[in-house]
């Protein structure tokens, strides 16, 4: 029987112990638009409750094109994330 590989990327956070959803992400590829999406419907919602959990909360991501594009962190710092 062929062996059939499926990929799916997903978006996740964490916060001392406790575990915020995995987020499937359906697109092909991620660009700013799809992130900021992404950030918008999942990140901004957490930030005040992990703020109220553990105080000034650090928001870190990987070193990924999406994650350092200058709309990218115009975008966090517009929010109020970093």
């Amino acid at each position: 029987m062929p062996c059939t590989s499926v990929g799916l990327m997903v978006w996740g956070c964490f916060w001392g112990k406790e575990r915020g959803p995995l987020v499937p992400i359906r697109e092909a590829s991620v660009d700013r638009h799809v992130y900021f999406k992404l950030l918008d419907s999942q990140s901004g919602p957490r930030m005040q409750a992990i703020a109220d959990e553990v105080g000034d909360p650090l928001f870190q991501q990987d070193s990924a094109m999406v994650h350092t594009a200058h709309d990218t962190i115009a975008w966090l710092d517009e929010n109020g994330i970093i």
